[in-house]
């Protein structure tokens, strides 16, 4: 996952604070640990910001991510 590129697509969306960025950014050498990052503030926020995690796995070409999780989505709302 290409974590500066997704938290920059996210920021731009206003869906990050300038806090969450620059919190973000301090990570930019460790991308584990940025990708943790990333997902402890989304699951604290509301679905939207979560919907644009997901557009901006497909703007930066993390279509395998996107499938991932979408279909995680899926199965679990249809009970499979």
């Amino acid at each position: 996952m290409s974590v500066p590129d997704i938290v920059a697509h996210m920021y731009q969306r206003q869906k990050l604070s300038a806090r969450e960025l620059e919190h973000l950014q301090q990570f930019h050498s460790t991308p584990i640990r940025a990708s943790e990052e990333l997902l402890n503030i989304i699951i604290r926020k509301s679905s939207d910001v979560y919907q644009c995690f997901l557009e901006s796995l497909q703007e930066t070409n993390q279509h395998h991510v996107y499938q991932m999780l979408s279909s995680d989505q899926q199965n679990a709302a249809t009970g499979d």
